[in-house]
């Protein structure tokens, strides 16, 4: 993520702006670059595909109910599900519905942990936080 974080203040900004520009004054132009808060509150569903070292994985965010979804393939082939609705998580592996708590767990981190890195710029602007630049 700082890899991508990165990138953006790169696209957003120019090299001698940067320089210039306060920690504060970078994040809250990478911030407007995707709209701020303001975008991020008008989302009403979001989907997209990734892939990293673990394969391709589906991911759905439906912000009216909290409902984060995702799809993906184990390393063992298996299809996997995971769904998230602010309360309870269920997974289901080829189709079934499991109970396996380290399978719940690892679902509720996931899908907590995902939405987290979705709105990770717009959340980068809270007031509460305080930035060095290096």
């Amino acid at each position: 993520m700082r890899t991508l974080l990165y990138i953006t203040l790169l696209c957003t900004c120019g090299l001698a702006q940067l320089q210039a520009q306060s920690a504060r004054e970078l994040i809250d132009e990478t911030a407007a670059a995707v709209g701020g808060m303001d975008a991020l509150h008008t989302l009403k569903d979001v989907s997209f595909t990734y892939e990293n070292y673990r394969g391709k994985s589906e991911e759905r965010y439906i912000f009216d109910g909290e409902v984060s979804w995702g799809k993906s393939v184990m390393k063992d082939g298996k299809t996997r599900i995971q769904f998230f609705d602010g309360e309870q998580v269920k997974v289901w592996i080829d189709g079934k519905e499991t109970t396996d708590e380290k399978a719940l767990e690892s679902a509720l981190f996931s899908r907590k942990t995902n939405y987290y890195w979705l709105a990770m710029i717009q959340k980068l602007s809270d007031p509460g936080l305080v930035y060095t630049k290096v």
